[in-house]
Order: C-alpha cells, then structure tokens, then sequence
C-alpha cells in the first residue's frame, strides 16, 4: 500500500486539492515517513517476493537471510538512536519490537529436529562449514553442525564402505589414481579411512564461488 501511495502521489496531493479533500492530504513530514517505512521494509520486501517466486531449494539460504535482516534492523537503530523528532522515537521503538519478532521466528530454526537448516546451509558449495566462522557464530554453534551432519551421514558412510573392495584386494582397481598418490606422499601411519573420508575432505576445502554469464 505505501508502495502504491509513493507511486501515486504526482496524482494524489493534485487529486486532495482539486477536490477540496486537504483531510486525505498528506503534509512533507508525513511523506518522509513513508519513505523511510519503505527504506526500512525493503529488504523484507524483496527477499519475500524473491522466495515467493522461486521453486528451487532455498533452505540453505535461511540463515543467512535472517543475518541480512537483523543488520539491517540493526544498522537502522542506530541510524535512529540519537533523533529527538517525535516520529522518528515511534519508529525506533518499531524497530525494537521488529527485531523481538525477528528473533522470535529465528529462534524457531533451534526446533527443527537433527540442525537441518545448518546441514543444508553446509551442503551448499558456496558455504560449506566455513559459513559458520562469521561474526553471528559461535565455535560451540560450528562444532555442534559439523557433528549433526557427521551422524546424519553415517548411516550413509557404513553403506558405502560395505560396497567398496577391501584395500588387502586389488588396488589399482578399488582406488583410483590420486587417491594411490596421495597415500604414496603421506606418512604410513595415515589410514585408508582417512584418505577415503569424502565428507572431512568436503569441510575442511574452500568454498566454490558460482559464476553467472550474464547477455
């Protein structure tokens, strides 16, 4: 609705005069509230109408959404902190209540049975683990993720080791090329289990960057 108001209003204030209708008017204060409630609601709005739209996976998105959305809501505060106009004090106690209710639905990503959310913010090869070294995270939050995915995937692991040749077989078969260089290289006491564990060599690698051709 402010949207529309903002786009409307070359016919609007025309519309309150013409029609002697100066109630509906809106004074210059009263427009700069608006503006600023559109500045304050925009990352809502668009990351909203973007995760309407979309029919892709988005779960390893969350968390870093709800980190955009509390700086924002934070860096607004503070932009309001020292403001003595009236208006502007109701906006600050909005913001507060905002980010109550930010949290509040954030914290309900703490529910969600086995930490999915940050094993699908981890799967993603633009975060991986090292998403959970920012500033928002504590050691203890990145310990605790690394260790649910660890156990999500061991049923996983066991199954696969129980389809894979017995090293004491033929190796040139079981293993492929660089897996035999790597063991070549590394000291004799490095396991095989090691060298084989997928997932430890998927968390400790860099993250990959997409690229996009753009026309």
């Amino acid at each position: 609705m402010l949207r529309r108001a903002r786009r409307l209003r070359d016919i609007f204030d025309p519309f309150c005069s013409d029609y002697d209708r100066q109630d509906l008017a809106l004074n210059q204060d009263e427009w700069r509230q608006i503006e600023y409630l559109l500045w304050i609601t925009e990352p809502f709005f668009k990351f909203t109408t973007a995760l309407s739209k979309t029919k892709d996976i988005t779960v390893h998105l969350i968390f870093g959404i709800y980190n955009k959305l509390f700086d924002h809501l934070e860096k607004s505060t503070r932009q309001l902190q020292r403001k003595k106009i009236p208006w502007k004090k109701v906006m600050l106690a909005a913001l507060s209540a905002a980010k109550d209710k930010l949290s509040q639905y954030y914290s309900q990503t703490d529910h969600i049975r086995g930490d999915l959310f940050a094993i699908g913010t981890i799967l993603a090869p633009q975060h991986k683990l090292q998403f959970f070294n920012g500033k928002d995270w504590d050691t203890s939050y990145r310990n605790q993720y690394r260790q649910s995915l660890e156990r999500y995937l061991e049923p996983y692991k066991e199954r696969v080791s129980a389809n894979q040749t017995s090293p004491q077989g033929s190796s040139s078969i079981s293993q492929s090329l660089d897996i035999q260089l790597e063991m070549m290289l590394e000291p004799a006491s490095v396991s095989i289990e090691n060298q084989n564990d997928e997932l430890k060599r998927y968390l400790e690698s860099g993250k990959f960057s997409f690229y996009y051709n753009r026309p």
